[in-house]
């Protein structure tokens, strides 16, 4: 395949036909002065061209001692002003070489290098002449000594009861509400389990009420699959138009039978009324007739 735009690389595979590979190179920033492997990229960044161009002067500088154009001492003290030059590399690279005067520890670079924690722990790990901090960093601030009062008050406990003590005793207080409630959710599980064998009782009476029911209308049923058959002379389906109307007509016959039974109950409730209300009559008339 031939390079195409953007450094992309066309080739072919034996499946999918073409395919595009990048093949942009990964820069990354020299991590020492002697990163000839980031020098020789195609293209370095801004610390590859400081550092491209320094030794660029160096090798100037020999030629020029060479040939006799510069004097030797001039060429070696401009030398020694580029070795130590570290002005192009990354800052946490500066920080690392360039260290303090003083103690030869490096100064903070961010707010939480500075505050009075990272100081701390730096004079426990390495000293306070080593890191030329101030010793009383270790001393506590008075918001932190202050602090340290109130939680010893607080742990000691006070007369309101806010301390530590008043809250030891509402934490027994509320153990003891736990105790009295889980007392209680026994007891009515005890009571619960003393019901328990008349409650399967009246369970199993239901569901043998609910069975009994259940046989009874599927004889219902069959009995009345039989007797459409004995009427139509074969047997039909439950579905069937014909054992629907059937059905349908018989409990209208049904109805009217109960309708016309109660009638005549009602009837003859009436007419017992009648006849003991005529009997009441007649021995009112009787009692009249004798007191007279």
């Amino acid at each position: 395949g031939g390079l195409l735009k953007h450094g992309a690389v066309r080739s072919r595979c034996p499946r999918r036909g073409l395919a595009y590979k990048h093949v942009a190179a990964r820069w990354h920033r020299p991590h020492s002065l002697v990163d000839d492997f980031n020098l020789r990229r195609r293209q370095p960044d801004i610390h590859d061209q400081w550092m491209s161009e320094r030794r660029e002067r160096l090798k100037q500088l020999d030629e020029a001692v060479e040939f006799g154009e510069v004097e030797p001492a001039a060429a070696a003290a401009e030398s020694a002003a580029l070795v130590a030059d570290i002005s192009g590399l990354p800052r946490r690279l500066r920080r690392r070489l360039n260290g303090s005067a003083e103690s030869g520890f490096p100064p903070p670079a961010n707010a939480l290098e500075a505050g009075r924690d990272y100081q701390r722990a730096c004079i426990g790990r390495f000293g306070a002449a080593a890191t030329g901090l101030e010793p009383s960093a270790c001393w506590p601030e008075p918001d932190q000594l202050a602090e340290a009062t109130a939680r010893d008050r607080w742990l000691e406990g006070d007369l309101d009861g806010s301390g530590l003590a008043g809250m030891l005793s509402r934490r027994a207080e509320a153990a003891e509400e736990r105790r009295r409630r889980l007392a209680e959710l026994d007891a009515r599980i005890d009571a619960g389990l003393a019901r328990m064998p008349e409650e399967l009782a009246k369970f199993e009476a239901r569901q043998a009420r609910a069975r009994q029911a259940k046989e009874e209308a599927a004889a219902a049923k069959l009995a009345e699959l039989e007797e459409a058959r004995d009427h139509f002379g074969f047997r039909v389906d439950a579905q069937d138009d014909k054992f629907i109307r059937l059905k349908e007509a018989r409990s209208e016959e049904a109805k009217k039978e109960k309708k016309a039974k109660k009638k005549a109950e009602k009837k003859a409730e009436m007419e017992g009324r009648l006849v003991e209300r005529v009997r009441e009559q007649q021995q009112k008339q009787q009692s009249e007739k004798q007191g007279d």
